[in-house]
Parts: structure tokens; sequence; C-alpha cells
């Protein structure tokens, strides 16, 4: 492990320790803004080309997410828009070669727990966030699946980091949405930080090693 992956860890284990302790505001901001920087730096650093722009674009499409969710104010819709579009690039970054190939047990899972949390979801939803979390939810179905699938497919140490990057941010989103619209469960907000900075940071180092896996 480098010294950017460490040091980008440490940093997200303090902007979980600051939400989850209910740390001042000024402190919440800095330490997350601290963690955004740092996993841009670490995607930065990887091998330049098609794969590191959109892993990149992504980042900053969740950072800004990230942040709303900050905001004193109900601007979860905003949020999952942005983090929509961090799927999107995800999704570019992680199809060209693979198509829809590969990983054909991972992504019949990802499909069966999408349904499964649609329909536990839907009795407590209004007929408009159904729509916004089906088209967010199938999203994160089809990026967590391609990005499975160039796991199968590419075998390299920066694939399965993505491969294994996707799944943690697929456990996070679920257990988000659970705890938002359904019940709330001890120490959720824990687990949906810890998932997600993990989710990020295998994301993020994924931009190594890329060249040369797949045509740009």
């Amino acid at each position: 492990m480098r010294v950017g992956d460490v040091v980008t860890l440490i940093a997200a284990a303090g902007a979980v320790v600051a939400v989850v302790a209910g740390a001042p505001t000024w402190a919440v901001w800095t330490t997350k803004i601290l963690v955004i920087l740092l996993l841009l730096l670490l995607a930065a650093a990887g091998t330049p080309g098609r794969y590191r722009t959109f892993i990149l674009i992504g980042l900053l499409g969740a950072a800004v997410g990230d942040l709303i969710f900050l905001i004193p104010r109900d601007l979860f819709l905003a949020g999952v828009a942005c983090f929509f579009v961090a799927h999107v690039c995800y999704i570019a970054a992680f199809t060209p070669g693979v198509g829809r190939h590969g990983a054909a047990i991972a992504r019949l899972v990802y499909a069966t727990l999408g349904v499964a949390m649609l329909a536990a979801l839907w009795p407590v939803l209004d007929p408009f966030y159904r729509v916004a979390l089906g088209v967010y939810g199938l999203t994160l179905i089809v990026m967590a699946g391609q990005a499975a699938g160039r796991w199968g497919i590419v075998k390299t140490a920066a694939a399965r980091s993505a491969g294994i990057g996707a799944a943690f941010f697929y456990l996070s989103d679920g257990m988000l949405a659970l705890d938002r619209f359904r019940a709330n469960f001890p120490g959720a907000r824990a687990a949906v930080l810890v998932t997600y900075y993990l989710a990020q940071w295998l994301i993020a180092r994924s931009t190594d090693e890329a060249r040369g896996e797949l045509p740009a």
C-alpha cells in the first residue's frame, strides 16, 4: 500500500468520526473536503487516458453530491442526481472492451438485490421518488455489473480494485436507502460512510495500470 493510500484512508476515517461524533460543522466540512482532494489526487496519479478521465469526472460528481448532503436543507434528490452523474461516468470508464459480457452471476445478484430493494421501498415512496430512485437504482446496478464484468475479463489488480469498489458502493447506497426510507438501524451512518469511502478509494486507485488493459 502506497503512502497516498494510507493518508487517504486515515483522512476518510477522520471524516467518518467527525460525522458520527457530531463534530462542529467546520470540522465535518474540512475533513470531507480533505478526503475529496486526496481521492482526486490519488486518481490523477494514475495512468493518463480515457479511463482516468471518466473516473476523475465521476469522483468530482460524487464529491459535489457528498457536500450537498452536508447542507442543512432537504436536498436529497439533488445529491442523488450528482451521484447519478458519477455512476454514468464510471459506466463509461468500465464499459469499453467489455460491453455486457463477463460476470453473469455477479450481474444477476446485483439485479436481484436491486429489485428486492425497490420492492421493499416501493410502499413508502411517493410516485416521483419511485421514478427517481428506480432510475438511479438501475444505473447503480449497471455500474456495479460493468465493474464486475471488467474485472472478470481484464483480471488485473486495477480491475479488481474497481470491481470491489463498485460492490462497496452498491452496499453503501443500499444501506443509505433503507435507513432513510424504510427503517433506521443502529450504526447506519457509520456503515454507510465506511463502505462509501472504501468504494471511492478503491475506484480512485484503479486508475493505476489502466492503460493497456483494454482499448481506450
